[in-house]
């Protein structure tokens, strides 16, 4: 994507309205120009300044990946991650495909020929390698006249929903050194002192920094600038699912240019370039008003985002039919999100967050079509919860219970109990519809206790609305997906958000965060969906008088389990809702409801779509006889 091109995407959807207001006369004409030039030029900065970083003299194929670096002075002193300069010690292959990793302090650095020329390379040495920082500093032996370097910025000013770019090389050891740039914001900060002596020198405010930013191992070790242009941290290790409690999965990790300084202010080699940065005004003005807006609205909001914290008999995972068997997804085991709909203490959240949704995701186990294994049910996730703490963030805590939940929006309700007066609340925005290109923030409180000034933010545009009710002609029903209905967004999702609030920009409330499939979306991949507040309005009294919405249940067992084949009932269950109603082997189910059926995987998806405590009229073909057979249908999940 071109740099016009994501400015473009980035500012596109802003309401005229919010970049109306003049800037001081200094800084041109004011408005959507304004701040797409500030744009232009934080990019223009740093992009000449940031390197690829290879292990000099090692064949390519024994590079796993490169490191990315960013040039931090005239005498060729570059910044990147602790991995810089790692190998494995032989080519991997079929007759050794564990190969050593080794590493070397001799580095090729390839700086950019930005007219598309490829790069020009020059000898390096690391200078010192932190491993607990994940830092290097490295030194180019013989720096060109006239190198361009970035500027380091101030860490300690930063804000959540300040706007952040980070940049680095994504493809390895090729040739294509220009490097990736990807926009966000400032999603976390974590004080120093919450962090670990364990995990590297401490300076500054903040221990680490966190983006939506999208970043990878091969931006590892790049910069990350504000809006200025100035560096603010350098991208760490990517997050990965390792650590099960940790409430910043799969966004970007930053290690902030505070503790930067101050480990390497006394390398004889970089003397007065980490110096601590002169006072100054913001080289962003009209960029500083737009994060202004996010931050303002993210902690406003963020008060009625709560945090949930679980026990629970047995761990929570995310299985997915592989064949004859299942596969299981990691899943986050940490705090998670939700948000309070009543002064009086009720608490929506994801189902998501409860239990493995693949009952109601997975077209082979929501139609019934293939058996589910025991450990993937819904409710047996639900009853494995032992006990629910909800914490506010003003600090209240309280215990909860589940009181209902609606397997059709993936929702479950909690009552918890505070005191201190009312708990607050989101006021919802305009039931105006979907609107393509809409700023949704996403709002997330995965901390559990402890208490954070901000919630965990992230940024994008409503992208998609799906259609409630999608049939394609000569195509069966099944292919109605449990999102229908629900707005998408590219705002990052992933568990510690999910069931989260997202919010228009004056913090009304638009709908909750939602995740169906692990392994397709969610966990900031630029597809997650947004349970619109015009959907959970119509049932929510329902759910606060107890009443769930579970898939229905008929009770009995086809003779063919192909979707295509004729819905023919093999067995009746005892004592289910279909024995109850009189129905036997051998019946043939021509419609429900009046609704012509043709095949099994039609019928399954009409049952699917009705709640448990309806009652149907199934069109019975018995032997040639045509029979009207009324059924009142049983729970999914529970005995006949």
């Amino acid at each position: 994507m071109s740099r016009r091109a994501l400015v473009l995407a980035l500012l596109g959807a802003l309401p005229a309205a919010l970049l109306a207001a003049p800037p001081p006369p200094a800084h041109g004409k004011g408005g959507l120009g304004s701040v797409e030039a500030e744009f232009e030029r934080a990019i223009a900065r740093v992009s000449p300044c940031t390197v690829a970083l290879v292990p000099r003299g090692v064949k390519p194929e024994r590079i796993p990946g490169t490191s990315s670096g960013v040039v931090v002075s005239r005498t060729g002193l570059v910044l990147s991650d602790k991995d810089v300069g790692y190998h494995f010690d032989s080519d991997p292959g079929p007759q050794n495909p564990h190969p050593g990793i080794r590493v070397t302090d001799e580095i090729e650095v390839r700086i950019p020929d930005l007219k598309g020329r490829g790069y020009v390379a020059y000898d390096a040495v690391v200078l010192r390698r932190l491993p607990d920082l994940d830092s290097s500093l490295l030194k180019i032996v013989k720096p060109p006249s006239g190198l361009k370097h970035l500027e380091l910025g101030d860490s300690d000013g930063l804000k959540v929903g300040d706007f952040t770019f980070a940049m680095g090389n994504a493809f390895g050891a090729s040739a294509e050194v220009p490097p990736t740039l990807t926009a966000g914001v400032i999603s976390a900060l974590v004080a120093a002192e919450r962090e670990p002596a364990s995990r590297g020198p401490a300076a500054g405010r903040y221990a680490h920094i966190y983006t939506s930013a999208a970043v990878n191992q091969g931006v590892n070790g790049g910069p990350l600038v504000d809006a200025g242009g100035l560096l603010v941290g350098t991208v760490s290790s990517l997050m990965l699912p390792t650590d099960a409690a940790n409430p910043f999965q799969f966004l970007g990790k930053v290690v902030p240019v505070a503790r930067i300084r101050a480990v390497y202010a006394g390398v004889p080699e970089a003397a007065g370039v980490f110096d601590a940065p002169p006072p100054g005004a913001s080289r962003a003005i009209e960029s500083a008003r737009l994060s202004e807006v996010f931050h303002a609205t993210a902690r406003r909001a963020g008060r009625a985002v709560a945090s949930l914290e679980l026990k629970r008999r047995t761990p929570v995972n995310s299985l997915v039919p592989a064949g004859p068997g299942v596969a299981t997804t990691p899943r986050y085991q940490g705090p998670v999100s939700g948000v309070v709909v009543s002064p009086e203490g009720h608490v929506l959240t994801s189902l998501y967050n409860l239990t493995n949704l693949g009952e109601l995701s997975e077209p082979a186990w929501r139609l019934g079509l293939v058996r589910l294994p025991e450990e993937a049910g819904l409710e047996g996730g639900l009853e494995a919860i032992e006990s629910i703490q909800v914490h506010l963030a003003d600090g209240r805590s309280g215990p909860a219970s589940l009181v209902a939940w609606h397997e059709g929006l993936g929702l479950a309700l909690c009552k918890a109990e505070f005191e201190g007066g009312p708990a607050p609340t989101l006021e919802p925005a305009p039931p105006a519809g979907f609107k393509a290109g809409r700023f949704a923030l996403a709002l997330g409180n995965p901390f559990g206790s402890a208490r954070l000034p901000d919630p965990l933010l992230t940024l994008g545009i409503l992208s998609k609305e799906h259609p409630a009710d999608l049939r394609l002609p000569g195509q069966l029903s099944t292919l109605k997906a449990p999102w229908a209905g629900m707005w998408q967004t590219d705002a990052g999702l992933a568990d510690t958000n999910c069931g989260g609030a997202v919010v228009d920009l004056t913090g009304r409330l638009l709908g909750l965060a939602q995740i169906w499939t692990p392994s397709q979306h969610g966990r900031a991949s630029g597809v997650g969906f947004v349970v619109p507040w015009s959907r959970i309005t119509p049932v929510l009294e329902a759910l606060r008088s107890g009443r769930t919405f579970a898939r229905a249940l008929l009770g009995v067992t086809w003779a063919d389990a192909d979707p295509l084949a004729p819905p023919v009932i093999a067995t009746v269950i005892e004592g289910s809702s279909a024995a109850r109603a009189g129905l036997q082997p051998g019946d043939r189910i021509q419609s429900i409801d009046g609704v012509a059926l043709g095949a099994v995987g039609e019928a399954a998806e009409r049952l699917r779509e009705r709640w448990s405590g309806d009652e149907v009229t199934l069109g019975v073909d018995r032997g040639g006889r045509r029979l009207e057979v009324p059924v009142r249908l049983g729970r999914r999940g529970k005995s006949p």
